[in-house]
């Protein structure tokens, strides 16, 4: 732990804190105080999601349609790619996952988990991507210059979703730059 002046992301008290060696976002104002958001699911942001990040990319650049489950649904009220390929039954799953995290509180460790369930569920969850890269740009509450981090961290998640969208409608990149970023941090 470095120590830093900011306020205390568990008691919420100012003065000279210590940062979080692993992840960098959250400040403390001593043990007792990280060992109690540890406790209360900091474990959450700090050491499972880089992990399941890390597993859930992995899958989608080996990427087979046929590790997982379709069926045919026609052609009627579907996206080009579904009628090609069939409906992904865990991408419909993982996209019921992300319903029900919409509605959860939000920066709250239950919404973080119901959303590394859904990357679980279906690594190319396009919806999932986004409610991470939503989760760290506007849920996680980063002071200063940690801010800048959170919002690069977002805008990886956001590219990747749209990775994840040119994977699942391979027409969908016939038209559009190879480049496609959802942003820049300057």
């Amino acid at each position: 732990m470095k120590t830093s002046a900011r306020q205390c992301g568990w008691c919420g008290g100012e003065g000279s804190t210590m940062i979080c060696t692993k992840c960098r976002l959250v400040d403390y104002c001593g043990v007792e105080c990280q060992t109690q958001d540890w406790k209360a699911g900091h474990k959450i942001l700090c050491a499972k999601l880089p992990k399941a990040v890390k597993k859930a990319k992995e899958k989608v650049a080996s990427f087979s349609l046929s590790d997982y489950t379709t069926r045919n649904v026609g052609t009627f009220m579907v996206t080009e790619a579904e009628a090609r390929r069939g409906q992904i039954l865990e991408e419909r799953a993982a996209q019921d996952i992300c319903y029900d995290a919409m509605d959860m509180t939000k920066g709250s460790t239950e919404k973080l988990i119901e959303i590394l369930h859904a990357l679980g569920t279906f690594p190319l969850s396009t919806e999932a991507w986004g409610m991470l890269g939503h989760f760290y740009q506007f849920e996680v509450d980063p002071k200063g210059s940690r801010e800048k981090l959170c919002c690069a961290e977002a805008l990886k998640m956001h590219d990747t979703a749209i990775l994840c969208a040119r994977k699942l409608n391979p027409t969908w990149s016939d038209d559009r730059s190879d480049e496609l970023s959802c942003g820049e941090i300057e």
